[in-house]
């Protein structure tokens, strides 16, 4: 399989993986490997070290099935952390890089979770942009869904 040239690539794909009978498309410039976090998440799971009320947490420690279509594939959702309180409360983040949230796909995904796993609290952790960072406050926005 050949890599079309810049010019004919308006999606701008990197990289396309065959893997069995499926692709992996993998665009953006995105590259990412399971199991391994990126320097927004990184900054998150320190984050959550240092806090005092926080008892355990987990990188990517599952992931959801949201659909079960007959025909195609189905819908799946991995969060970024399980994150369990010392109160009990058990949350499940999904961390954004700053800039615009605009993925409505993992929004979609998301909101979609929160109402078939009730048990959880689902919430978006956005990393705030430099000039808005406090010093003394946390560099992230927590937005429960």
């Amino acid at each position: 399989f050949k890599l079309p040239r810049m010019r004919d690539n308006p999606l701008n794909l990197e990289k396309i993986e065959m893997t069995g009978s499926r692709f992996k498309i993998l665009s953006r410039g995105l590259k990412r490997t399971r199991g391994e976090m990126n320097k927004v998440e990184l900054a998150w799971s320190e984050e959550l070290t240092a806090n005092p009320n926080v008892a355990d947490w987990w990188f990517e420690p599952f992931t959801l099935r949201i659909s079960h279509p007959e025909e195609g594939q189905p819908a799946k959702y991995t969060p970024d952390f399980l994150v369990l309180m010392t109160d009990g409360l058990t949350y499940v983040d999904d961390v954004k890089p700053p800039g615009k949230f605009d993925d409505l796909a993992s929004g979609v995904r998301i909101k979609a979770c929160a109402e078939l796993f009730p048990l959880w609290v689902f919430r978006i952790v956005k990393k705030k942009l430099k000039r808005d960072c406090v010093p003394g406050e946390s560099e992230f926005n927590l937005k429960t869904v």
